[in-house]
């Protein structure tokens, strides 16, 4: 039998000869229109993976607000949970607060302390100077008179009215001092807010939110 004049090459156009065509390891890549060609890229959703006209391949772009270094962006919580400044801001504020109130502690403590001995000292001046009008008017022989019953009963009136008045005096210490207390409270509270919008600001600046 003889040979072949003509064959159809690989590539798509007519051979020449019988020659046969050397097996390659791969698909090979042209630039033509019959072979596959890298410069479309893929694209099936999220980043898109895009190559070049030589067939490189490059990396996705990153989503905005992605570290740098990649990996996830820690949430708001986490985030102040490990910023040293924001608690150690924190502690501080929470020890002034703290000392606030053991100093509140002591004032109220004294402010009662105080009130009580002057009741006291009050309750026991009371009884010697009844004791007083007494013995005044029945050296006088005037225990049975309208006299001695006023005597007493005005002074009766008077130690009540200086009762009262200590009384409103300790009142008026104690919600002074219950003022101060919601003052620094609402203070405190005000600064560690600051704080947290200060720290939530660094977290948006360092992961470009």
């Amino acid at each position: 039998m003889g040979k072949i004049g003509s064959g159809l090459g690989i590539g798509g156009g007519a051979g020449s000869g019988a020659s046969t065509k050397k097996k390659t390891g791969g698909v090979k890549k042209t630039g033509g229109s019959g072979g596959y060609s890298g410069g479309g890229g893929y694209s099936g959703g999220g980043n898109k993976v895009s190559s070049n006209s030589s067939g490189q391949y490059s990396a996705p772009a990153p989503v905005p607000g992605t570290p740098a270094g990649g990996g996830p962006i820690p949430a708001i919580q986490a985030f102040l949970n490990g910023d040293i400044g924001f608690q150690q801001q924190n502690r501080n504020l929470n020890k002034t607060f703290g000392d606030f109130l053991a100093d509140m502690k002591r004032r109220r403590s004294s402010l009662t302390s105080e009130y009580g001995l002057s009741s006291k000292a009050m309750g026991d001046q009371k009884v010697r100077d009844l004791s007083d009008i007494e013995a005044d008017y029945g050296a006088r022989g005037m225990l049975r008179s309208g006299l001695y019953a006023d005597a007493v009963g005005d002074y009766n009136t008077e130690w009540g009215q200086r009762m009262s008045d200590l009384q409103r005096r300790q009142n008026e210490a104690l919600a002074a001092l219950n003022q101060e207390g919601n003052s620094m409270r609402a203070q405190t509270e005000e600064q560690k807010r600051a704080a947290k919008e200060a720290a939530i600001r660094r977290r948006a600046e360092q992961y470009g939110l």
